[in-house]
């Protein structure tokens, strides 16, 4: 069980019926468990069941809001970078910007 802050989640810009807890497989990834995560937004608490140890961490899904002639920059931990573009006629664009090592 993992109990959370309604305002910590909000501030890192995740939704609060999104959480869940995922753990890292043999190849590193993160991987959501068979049985999947409960969440009581009353109590605040996000549950899981293994029947293994690993690295263990809770996610959400961002929220984002964009509006006419706005940008959002998104870096990823490998170093790719998403970039999220809103135009005046409500166009939105999606550009990963992919790292390269050299």
């Amino acid at each position: 069980n993992y109990k959370y802050d309604s305002t910590t989640v909000a501030a890192a810009g995740a939704s609060e019926a999104s959480l869940r807890f995922m753990y890292k497989n043999n190849e590193s990834v993160w991987t959501a468990p068979d049985g999947g995560s409960t969440i009581d937004m009353g109590t605040k608490v996000v549950t899981a069941i293994t029947t293994h140890f690993s690295e263990w961490g809770v996610f959400g899904d961002a929220m984002l809001s964009i509006t006419a002639n706005t940008e959002a920059t998104f870096n990823i931990a490998d170093g790719t970078k998403l970039v999220i573009k809103g135009t005046a006629d409500a166009e939105v664009t999606i550009t990963p910007e992919i790292a390269v090592a050299v």
